[in-house]
């Protein structure tokens, strides 16, 4: 990746997560002020400076894939290196879409959750852009177009995503004791499905296949701790 556009990159994720942990601090003392209105040291610091730590801790993970990206094209075979990463290897014939929106070039292919996303900020992307053309000249490069069904499954895969993950901490926290089984089996079984989905995916870092696991565990021990 350009080395020159990081700063650039950095700032974007900074602004985004200024507006994100605001929001996340602001739940967490809203559900937690429903079961203990008084507040502590930890709400006032321990959350905040988790949040911090996260902050930094995925920019300087993002830092790190930034400088260490290897896309090459070796005997026929688009591939793609990159730390905790599995190897992602590309055969022409496996493709079967190329789209090029303003954030770079999509690579689909016939396999479930083997696909390939290339950044504009790529160093030589034009270049690349060239050679792909060559690649898989029986695959035509398109233009990304914002289009209803597209907009319909994004905005399912947040909500989903916010369920999923904001679930366990609201298992925590919730009055309502009937809901509590219910929603913390839902709740285990819709993480566990979404670990085996991704879990052989590339595009997935080999760390979360060693501890993806947990992800089911946490509403399973939240809904253990809510009925002892």
């Amino acid at each position: 990746m350009d080395p020159a556009r990081f700063a650039k990159f950095r700032r974007s994720m900074i602004v985004k997560s200024a507006i994100f942990a605001p929001l996340m601090i602001a739940c967490i003392w809203y559900l937690d002020g429903r079961a203990t209105p008084r507040r502590d040291l930890f709400d006032f610091v321990g959350t905040p400076a988790i949040l911090a730590w996260t902050i930094y801790r995925s920019i300087q993970s993002e830092r790190e894939k930034w400088d260490t990206l290897l896309l090459e094209f070796r005997d026929g075979t688009l591939v793609r290196r990159l730390p905790d990463f599995p190897t992602l290897e590309i055969a022409p014939g496996e493709v079967t879409k190329i789209v090029e929106s303003t954030h770079g070039i999509m690579i689909k292919t016939s396999s479930r959750g083997k696909f390939l996303l290339v950044s504009r900020w790529l160093l030589d992307y034009d270049d690349f852009r060239s050679r792909l053309a060559v690649w898989a000249p029986s695959t035509e490069i398109v233009r990304a177009a914002p289009s209803i069904p597209a907009f319909i499954k994004s905005s399912v895969s947040v909500v989903m995503c916010i369920a999923l993950f904001g679930g366990p901490l609201y298992l925590m926290y919730t009055p309502y004791h009937k809901l509590i089984v219910p929603l913390g089996l839902g709740l285990v079984v819709g993480l566990a499905a979404m670990t085996l989905y991704y879990y052989r995916s590339p595009n997935v870092p080999i760390s979360f296949r060693k501890a993806g696991w947990i992800l089911p565990a946490l509403p399973l021990l939240a809904m253990i701790s809510r009925l002892l």
